[in-house]
């Protein structure tokens, strides 16, 4: 996955603070380290009716959110009530974590937006997806050369 310094940058140039970014990253990149820090994750997910036992079980995996529909319906959730910026940070990382894998497959901004389609959240991943598409060149540029 590309460093968090790929990922801050293309934050940046979004219009998202580093300080958001950073706590998306976290949220995604380390989550049991970010429900510790973040005790009102927990208490959100508590509200929620979900007991420890699941979060343990399905928001403890690092990028979790791309490997379960739950989590990522979740996460959107409590981002979304802390304001906009997070969730167009929580795309964004989602996005360049596949695009590193994915971008000489055909078509892969329509695969990913199929991976991270939220039908809560289509207007917010459909702005990212395009501000990808426009920066295509350089974000791809980026995502190689940072090794």
């Amino acid at each position: 996955m590309p460093k968090w310094k790929i990922h801050n940058k293309w934050a940046k140039i979004f219009g998202i603070s580093e300080y958001v970014s950073n706590y998306v990253n976290e949220m995604i990149d380390f989550p049991k380290e970010f429900a510790n820090k973040h005790p009102e994750y927990g208490e959100f997910l508590e509200n929620l009716g979900i007991s420890s036992d699941v979060i343990i079980r399905r928001f403890d995996g690092h990028d979790e959110g791309r490997r379960r529909k739950f989590t990522l319906s979740t996460q959107l959730e409590f981002l979304s009530r802390l304001s906009d910026e997070y969730v167009f940070a929580y795309f964004l990382h989602h996005v360049l974590d596949y695009l590193e894998r994915c971008y000489l497959l055909n078509n892969p901004l329509d695969r990913i937006y199929k991976k991270l389609y939220d039908p809560r959240y289509d207007f917010h991943l459909k702005i990212v997806l395009n501000f990808v598409e426009r920066h295509w060149d350089e974000i791809i540029c980026d995502i190689k050369n940072q090794y």
